[in-house]
């Protein structure tokens, strides 16, 4: 069974608090069945109070917010659906009879209340507590609660899940669940339309950061004590041809990580572009190959890779401190959960 996402909102330190989460095991079968569950429909009926339905090019929107909220949402996932089809141009390599095949629309579902987005979450088996966006494989559908009207935070979620939705959509296989949620920050922030605060919300993590790896080293540098580690001795040993997953995920600022670490091969030219691990592979990905992050021609070790990513943290970190994004979390009853 895939793994379905879950994406909380960014607060002002970037911090997550939901895991990727499991499919249930109805929509796997039906999925295998060619039901419901094949990716073509939601498969759980979100419960709107006042359900709506707008249709942009491409995409349908389910939302019990107001018209104009809606508006703003459709405008926004057009904005940015243009914008990865030029970030990502996979739809020569992309599997035949995909998701798209069955939908030509792709399907967001937009909350008021919170309460409701919660129940979502419950039936989908998705764990609730600080998230707020949700990308459902099962289903094929963006969910999450938004303000009304839309704060930029919030349109930075729906970013981020529009991500999700696209590599899902476009890819017969999946990169490492790590370094798909960095490049959905990445792309979140970066093909963002909002004047910067995305940036400044990236510089107060790097900040923060760069704060507890100069912490821990000072505490134990021989064993260079920090956040973004692969602590085992097994992994740290191993050649950089295939990178597996860091220790940093399950933390509170692992999607901090996970953004800072594609910049990391962004600013080794190891990204996105033609030759880089990463476009090599979202390419082998698109080909439904198993996609590795492969670094061994620049590094011996993952420790290796590791000692580099720690100094880049350091060198990247904007002098003066951290500094937070304007407009904070949101609250219950104001567009979160």
């Amino acid at each position: 069974m895939r793994f379905a996402r879950g994406r909380p909102i960014l607060t002002s330190g970037m911090r997550a608090a939901a895991p990727r989460i499991r499919a249930t095991l109805l929509g796997a079968l039906l999925a295998a069945a060619g039901g419901a569950g094949a990716g073509c429909h939601v498969l759980i009926r979100p419960d709107l109070r006042h359900e709506g339905r707008l249709e942009s090019p491409s995409y349908t929107l389910r939302s019990d917010l107001s018209v104009g909220a809606q508006a703003a949402i459709l405008d926004e996932a057009e904005r940015m659906r243009a914008a990865l089809d030029a970030a990502l141009p996979l739809e020569e390599e992309a599997a035949p009879g995909g998701k798209e095949a069955c939908a030509p629309r792709r399907e967001i579902v937009a909350f008021a209340s919170p309460s409701a987005f919660r129940r979502y979450l419950a039936a989908h088996r998705a764990p609730q507590r600080g998230a707020i966006g949700f990308y459902c494989e099962t289903g094929g559908e963006c969910a999450l609660v938004l303000r009304d009207p839309p704060a930029p935070e919030d349109l930075r979620v729906l970013r981020h899940e529009l991500v999700h939705q696209h590599l899902a959509a476009r890819l017969r296989a999946r990169p490492p669940g790590w370094i798909e949620e960095g490049l959905a920050e990445a792309l979140a922030i970066a093909l963002a339309l909002d004047g910067g605060e995305g940036a400044v919300a990236e510089a107060g993590a790097l900040a923060a950061l760069a704060l507890g790896l100069a912490a821990g080293r000072e505490a134990a540098p021989a064993a260079r004590a920090a956040p973004a580690s692969w602590s085992s001795p097994e992994a740290r040993r191993a050649p950089a041809t295939a990178i597996p997953p860091p220790d940093w995920g399950g933390g509170e600022d692992g999607y901090a990580l996970h953004l800072l670490f594609v910049r990391f091969l962004e600013s080794i030219g190891e990204g996105r572009s033609a030759g880089g691990a990463l476009g090599r592979a979202l390419a082998a990905a698109a080909r439904g190959e198993e996609p590795a992050i492969d670094l061994g021609r620049r590094f011996a070790s993952v420790a290796d890779v590791e000692a580099a990513f720690h100094d880049y943290i350091l060198r990247a970190a904007p002098p003066g401190g951290a500094r937070e994004p304007d407009g904070g979390g949101a609250e219950e009853g104001a567009g979160a959960p």
